[in-house]
């Protein structure tokens, strides 16, 4: 594969809109629409907000030289994480939810992929309406040392969600994550640490 140009930044448009939000609408590419939308899905992201995100993220990923087949895989990926990332913790509210999505879909790609793109070049298109870079930054760390550092997903796992988000007729959805909050709009993220202490996510403590 070839190296990925870094896209010129711009600024985010990530305004919530009406619900329901309209993904076919809103995605840029038709190939974008099948695969965004389950990925929402089973990442429970139910806001206009979360949508666009999600989208925004693969327009970078497209300019960026990434193939269709492989951004698949990436969101394949991120949402096998994303499985025990939110086992780990309880999202305080969407918007925490779908910075948490973003995060590993970051993760995911530098897993996956030979030539990735830096965490301040998905920061400055995808997330300064949110955090500080620093902020942004800590999120990402503590996301992945609440994992123990550790990506690897079996790969009949992921291949079974890519071919799902393909809309493959052979594929089987995945298991809810049972969350019967998705509506929250709480900002806070608390996690357990290993001695009890509840550790938030994306702040600057």
């Amino acid at each position: 594969m070839s190296a990925p140009f870094c896209p010129t930044p711009r600024p985010p448009s990530l305004g919530t809109l009406p619900r329901p939000c309209r993904l076919a609408h809103l995605a840029r590419r038709v190939v974008d629409f099948g695969p965004c939308k389950r990925f929402c899905q089973t990442s429970a992201l139910v806001t206009g907000e979360g949508h666009r995100l999600m989208l925004n993220t693969l327009d970078l990923l497209h300019e960026s030289g990434y193939s269709m087949s492989d951004i698949v895989y990436i969101l394949a990926q991120a949402a096998c994480q994303l499985d025990e990332c939110f086992r780990l913790f309880r999202p305080g509210g969407q918007r925490e939810r779908m910075l948490a999505c973003l995060v590993h879909t970051f993760l995911a790609h530098c897993l996956l992929e030979d030539e990735t793109l830096s965490l301040s070049t998905w920061y400055t298109r995808l997330a300064t309406s949110y955090c500080s870079l620093s902020t942004f930054e800590k999120s990402s760390f503590r996301l992945l040392t609440l994992q123990s550092c550790r990506l690897y997903v079996a790969d009949e796992i992921v291949l079974a969600r890519a071919a799902y988000f393909r809309f493959d007729r052979r594929a089987r959805p995945p298991e809810a994550d049972g969350d019967d909050d998705l509506m929250s709009t709480g900002l806070t993220v608390s996690v357990i640490g290993p001695f009890g202490r509840s550790l938030p996510l994306f702040s600057d403590a």
